[in-house]
């Protein structure tokens, strides 16, 4: 008799540990007292076993064998929970897994008669199949069952939820569950799995909060250092537009030589400008320019001209500014080489650049005459100055245009005083003794 008993009460464990693998945790909850199958029963199901084991295809004949034994008088709650168990395993065996699935339904359907064990495993391989079919809705709610008579869940169980929720793609119920069995883990001074943490990541991106996605690869690089999670966690940084993080994570990963791609080093350059530290900038894309891994061409001149122009560095801006701008003829170029020009006092230089940006089309016409108009007045020529200021427009210019009136009435009044006494003086004569206030 115990060895009958023993031979049937594996059925369950040989299910449970062939269809999932993970099943061990939940038999610690088993409480009930242990139970027994009558000479009856065990021997015809010690028979139906030998008969199943001969070859998979022997299961044909076994199932309704066993069928058959659920009409059997006076069976027991349990013995009937292990003729259903059995029929479950016969049908796994014949890979009819929809039919193994319903043979464990009706072992479930027996109620509190189930043994609190043989109810957890049942419902852990019913989840675990549900969710390789796709079937998520079942999926869950055996998950929801098995959570629901197991006093203290382990982190596998915590998972199995997660991974449910994770599969039916509610992201917003996947993080939590996973939480608890990591939170379990590090209780137990046990390092989380790499893919409890990467089914929370995604689950956070999916979700769009990019906060709690750098927040998981952090977690990774610090169980599972890889050069891919310190890239990802730059991105993450990218996404929630934490710039500072982002900026200083791309510098380590440029400067440590884990990313010295162009994309890399161009996308660093901007980050430095983002966060007003142009010169950097500058210097970075001076020297990889000149070490060929960033090429020349107009866009990378333009953000270097850039810069150095942001960096106030006007000298080695210049340069840049000039080539980007008479290769692109991009009006913007030109305002700022106008005003590197103006910050160094070449006058004449700043005025064919302003009506070089005026020509190509800048958009603010205004700012444009105005700065060809001061660099005139520098030159004093009173006319293309207010020339240029009366095409600005604007308060500031009318203040100008007014100056220059007056300057043209005070230079003519000069001129004619000078004319009473008998005394001509060239016209640039007279501009070169003229201050302009």
């Amino acid at each position: 008799m115990r060895k009958i008993i023993s031979i049937s009460l594996s059925f369950a464990v040989f299910a449970a540990l062939t269809f999932t693998g993970v099943l061990q945790d939940v038999y610690a909850a088993e409480t009930k007292e242990t139970q027994a199958l009558g000479p009856k029963v065990g021997n015809k199901l010690l028979e139906l076993q030998e008969l199943m084991n001969a070859t998979p295809t022997q299961c044909g004949t076994a199932v309704p064998e066993a069928d058959a034994m659920l009409g059997w008088k006076n069976l027991t709650a349990y013995e009937k929970v292990q003729i259903h168990n059995f029929i479950a395993v016969c049908y796994f065996r014949m890979d009819n897994i929809n039919a193994a699935l319903q043979s464990y339904e009706n072992l479930m359907a027996l109620g509190d008669a189930v043994p609190l064990g043989i109810q957890q495993s049942t419902l852990q391989v019913l989840t675990q199949h549900y969710l390789s079919q796709g079937n998520y809705p079942k999926g869950l709610d055996s998950v929801n069952r098995l959570m629901a008579i197991v006093p203290s869940p382990t982190a596998d169980l915590w998972v199995l939820k997660g991974q449910a929720h994770y599969q039916a793609g509610q992201y917003a119920k996947v993080i939590q569950p996973i939480a608890r069995a990591i939170e379990l883990y590090k209780t137990q001074g046990r390092t989380p799995k790499e893919n409890w943490l990467l089914m929370s990541r995604h689950a956070a991106y999916e979700q769009g909060d990019f906060n709690a996605f750098a927040d998981f690869i952090r977690e990774l690089i610090r169980y599972y250092p890889k050069d891919s999670y310190l890239h990802q966690l730059a991105g993450a940084y990218s996404q929630s537009g934490d710039n500072r993080k982002f900026l200083v994570l791309t510098e380590i990963l440029y400067e440590g030589g884990y990313k010295t791609d162009a994309a890399t080093i161009k996308n660093l350059a901007q980050l430095y400008l983002m966060e007003d530290v142009p010169h950097k900038a500058a210097k970075l894309l001076d020297k990889e320019i000149k070490a060929g891994r960033l090429s020349s061409d107009i866009d990378n001149k333009k953000l270097l001209a850039t810069s150095w122009f942001q960096a106030r560095d006007d000298d080695k801006a210049i340069p840049i500014l000039q080539s980007a701008a008479d290769e692109s003829r991009d009006p913007e170029q030109y305002i700022r080489l106008t005003q590197s020009y103006m910050n160094i006092g070449q006058w004449q230089a700043c005025t064919v650049a302003a009506q070089s940006a005026i020509s190509n089309g800048i958009k603010n016409r205004q700012a444009a005459y105005t700065m060809l108009g001061l660099c005139n007045l520098e030159l004093k020529d009173l006319n293309a100055s207010k020339d240029a200021f009366q095409n600005a427009g604007g308060r500031e210019s009318q203040a100008y245009l007014r100056y220059i009136e007056k300057e043209v009435e005070r230079v003519a009044k000069l001129q004619s005083d000078l004319n009473v006494k008998g005394k001509v003086i060239k016209k640039n004569e007279l501009l070169e003794n003229t201050q302009i206030e």
